[in-house]
């Protein structure tokens, strides 16, 4: 393993690592020790680099920025294939956790369509999901249903696809605030939101919702 150019990966780690804090990872990780394990991914000992590979997957979430970047910039074969095997995996599991956080039922809060209010809090419309099923209903009466898969878990928002039963996708982004859920999406994957706001002729849908109580 060359060193300068593991100095310089780690130069590079830490500027994507402090960059996903400010777009909302809030959980207290040394950046410095990231950048270390990920150049230890490399390292001439095989029981070093097993190491540094069993605590980059303990820590999670919070090395995927870092990890991304290493994949895109190190030009040690171990360290790429290393963190080729590891962000799918630290991946799935983010992704897990936030299904997790969406199971369950939600009541309608609010919604506005491009810059536009068209619906108030009505504890009649509900969102239901069930593992990856979603299931929304005013009263009886069912609207839309159908599944919803994480594409990105990196910062918050995280970006969601909505997919309803019989075709077509809502490239949306989704985030749940103890009680609360916002989501908001577009149509086009083009014009997926980056944030809970719409304006006149932007062609977008944001929603927030309230946990039902049992």
């Amino acid at each position: 393993m060359r060193a300068s150019a593991c100095f310089w990966t780690m130069g590079l780690v830490l500027a994507v690592w402090v960059g996903s804090l400010r777009a909302g990872d809030t959980k207290t990780v040394s950046a410095d020790r990231i950048a270390e394990l990920i150049c230890q991914l490399g390292h001439d000992e095989y029981l070093q680099r097993e190491a540094a590979d069993r605590e980059l997957d303990a820590i999670g979430e919070p090395a995927l920025s870092a990890l991304r970047a290493a994949l895109a910039s190190s030009d040690d074969p171990e360290i790429r294939y290393r963190v080729r095997e590891l962000i799918p995996s630290i991946a799935d599991r983010a992704a897990n956790e936030d299904l997790k956080k969406l199971q369950g039922a939600w009541t309608l809060v609010s919604r506005e369509e491009s810059g536009k209010k068209v619906a108030s809090q009505d504890k009649t419309h509900t969102l239901t999901v069930t593992d990856n099923l979603w299931l929304r209903k005013h009263g009886d009466v069912v609207i839309q249903q159908g599944n919803c898969m994480f594409v990105d878990t990196a910062g918050q928002p995280r970006r969601v696809n909505m997919m309803p039963v019989g075709g077509g996708i809502a490239h949306g982004i989704c985030q749940v605030e103890g009680d609360r859920l916002r989501y908001c999406s577009h149509d086009s994957p083009d014009a997926r939101p980056q944030d809970f706001t719409t304006k006149e002729g932007d062609g977008r849908f944001n929603e927030v919702w309230k946990r039902a109580k049992p």
